[in-house]
């Protein structure tokens, strides 16, 4: 799911940033969210229109959101466009641009949840996650590697932290590991693979979740779980995570 967000005002994109990551995680859909401060940075992408989303402020500093949103359509952006404003003078234009929703302000999560169903909707977003299978005493469960935080070694055994349960399983790493390729996972410890969407800060020797757990990481692989972070960061959220470094 790639995300554009569009709005001058620094706390309303951190907030609207906030939602869709949240959504995400919670439908289980990839996500790619890049910010703009205005409809002429939006436009002058060369990338817009591979967007599913935009959300599209429609007060902009000497722009007016509705115009941007007439040059994305003129300019055949067939996605879902969702229009954020403090008044609802512009409904009829809403229309005109073929608007899926109208995120009136002040909103909350919820607001934003119901305009981003309506677009993954729209854009036909849904997905099968592929699950992993974890064999735990005498069943198996089938968790999906988006809702995994992390997976840790101890005794022989693994355990698996999810955001809703943790599953502990004989089953060696190795024959857990290639489930994780491509899922944003690192290993970070030679008893950690973590999953970079839950993490919230990275100093040099842990990383701290979304949920406030702290995860080791090794000496030897500090370096690699920094510039994975910030590949992650910068390639799915489009932006450089808080405190990162310049040079790794």
């Amino acid at each position: 799911m790639r995300i554009a967000i569009c709005d001058d005002n620094a706390h309303d994109t951190r907030e609207l940033a906030a939602s869709c990551g949240r959504f995400a995680r919670e439908r289980e859909l990839p996500l790619h969210c890049r910010e703009y401060e205005s409809g002429a940075a939006l436009l002058a992408d060369t990338q817009v229109l591979g967007y599913d989303i935009v959300l599209l402020d429609i007060y902009l500093p000497g722009e007016n959101g509705i115009d941007v949103a007439r040059a994305l359509r003129t300019a055949d952006f067939e996605g879902a466009i969702i229009l954020v404003t403090a008044s609802r003078d512009h409904y009829p234009e809403g229309f005109e641009v073929n608007a899926v929703h109208y995120l009136l302000k002040p909103y909350t999560h919820e607001d934003v949840c119901e305009g981003l169903e309506r677009a993954v909707q729209f854009c036909g977003l849904e997905r099968q996650e592929e699950r992993i299978p974890i064999n735990c005493e005498r069943q198996t469960v089938a968790v999906m590697p988006s809702q995994i935080r992390y997976l840790e070694v101890y005794d022989h055994s693994v355990t698996v932290h999810t955001t809703h349960y943790n599953l502990k399983t004989g089953t060696a790493l190795k024959h857990l590991e290639p489930h994780l390729n491509g899922n944003h996972f690192v290993r970070c410890h030679r008893s950690y693979y973590v999953n970079l969407q839950y993490v919230a800060s990275l100093g040099d020797a842990a990383m701290v979740l979304d949920n406030g757990e702290t995860v080791p990481v090794s000496r030897r692989s500090r370096a690699m779980v920094k510039q994975a972070w910030l590949d992650y960061a910068v390639n799915t959220l489009g932006k450089r995570p808080p405190g990162a470094p310049g040079k790794l």
